[in-house]
């Protein structure tokens, strides 16, 4: 069975998404069926520069008022699920898995849409739990249990100078595992726009691998970027009532761009310890201006108190 899927190589047309639906207002897709990508082919495909990218399992598009509930996804060859475009949309208890090697699979991947909902959902993938991408506005993030892969994350925005905007977006009552970092805001160098009125609240961390709190305004997924001095300008960012282990040295990181640091940042009864009881955790923090309250640990010093 492992050979039904078509080689694809440059010369070739190239699919870049399983499922779409456009342009379907108020449509619904629910039920308790699983969709299994067998991106196993994919990924060894991609390792080879065999193909230029893998595609996407479903993707939404122009589908306002959209409702996706109760399905399971696998193994996508890349995301696993992508709403674009799509206003007053809900996705909840879904299931997606995939192997925490296998590239680019993010499990819900949310870009240009405003007024969404997720919530009651398990995602264990290869990357991003859910990415909240360019131009989104007022998305809520509920009662999700991530691990493993990359967190929760906002971005990346900025990238190729681009001008991206993202307001009032809030995750809370979540359940973050053994991922390589906890909640993440990530912004290229050389961008332009704004993140602001972002807020995490009521999450649990258990050995994530990098820093539970990660705000990086040198996002930089290869191994050299150049540098620039424009950048999406990050405010008014709090978190409350964040709690858990990393394994790592850096629980906190906010690293700021000097030339447009980061202003706004709140942390109210946030507290993290190493897995390892002999190794204290520290805290990363280059311009950012803010305040913390309550038990906050590790100490975060460009913070007032």
């Amino acid at each position: 069975m492992e050979n039904w899927w078509p080689q694809i190589s440059y010369g070739q047309t190239e699919i870049d998404t399983w499922i779409q639906f456009r342009n379907v207002p108020g449509i619904s897709v629910y039920g308790h069926g699983s969709i299994d990508g067998r991106g196993f082919i994919w990924w060894n495909c991609l390792s080879k520069n065999q193909c230029r990218y893998a595609p996407y399992t479903m993707e939404f598009m122009g589908c306002n008022g959209l409702k996706v509930n109760g399905l399971s996804f696998k193994d996508s060859p890349g995301k696993h699920l992508v709403v674009y475009k799509s206003n007053d949309s809900i996705l909840t208890g879904l299931h997606i898995t995939a192997p925490e090697d296998s590239p680019n699979t993010d499990g819900i991947l949310i870009s240009d849409s405003q007024h969404v909902i997720i919530t009651q959902s398990t995602i264990g993938v290869g990357d991003d739990c859910i990415a909240i991408g360019p131009r989104c506005y007022d998305v809520n993030v509920s009662n999700i249990n991530c691990g493993p892969g990359h967190g929760i994350s906002i971005g990346s925005l900025g990238e190729n100078g681009a001008e991206d905007i993202v307001e009032h977006i809030h995750v809370s009552d979540c359940n973050i595992s053994n991922t390589l970092t906890g909640v993440r805001i990530k912004t290229w160098q050389g961008g332009a726009g704004h993140a602001k009125f972002l807020s995490y609240s009521n999450i649990n961390f258990n050995s994530v691998r990098g820093s539970i709190i990660v705000l990086d305004q040198y996002y930089c997924p290869h191994s050299t970027c150049p540098n620039k001095t424009g950048n999406v300008a990050i405010s008014d960012v709090s978190y409350k009532g964040l709690h858990g282990s990393s394994t790592s040295d850096v629980a906190i990181k906010l690293a700021c761009s000097s030339s447009v640091p980061c202003h706004g940042i709140t942390m109210d009864e946030v507290s993290f310890f190493s897995t390892n009881a002999n190794h204290p955790l520290l805290s990363y923090c280059i311009n950012a201006v803010g305040s913390s309250t309550g038990n906050v640990r590790p100490d975060v010093p460009c913070l007032q108190r």
